[in-house]
């Protein structure tokens, strides 16, 4: 029932749905870092890409990659 309730509010939030929590707060973050808002939709649309085409679980993509500590802002 709780796991039912969480889906719905992910469904609700939009990115919420396709994105872990970690990515989202990241994305939201992104404009206080001085990213524009097609910064941050190329940064949106990127991540469901690869969420789309790495397996769940897969360890091939990590957000602790050398790109992403490249961003200002990102824990190392």
């Amino acid at each position: 029932m709780i796991a039912r309730r969480d889906t719905l509010h992910r469904l609700a939030a939009g990115d919420r749905a396709l994105l872990p929590d970690r990515a989202c707060t990241f994305l939201e973050r992104m404009p206080g870092l001085g990213y524009t808002a097609d910064d941050v939709t190329t940064v949106r649309e990127a991540l469901v890409l690869v969420r789309a085409l790495v397996p769940e679980g897969s360890t091939a993509v990590s957000p602790r990659s050398s790109a992403a500590s490249t961003i200002p802002g990102t824990p190392p």
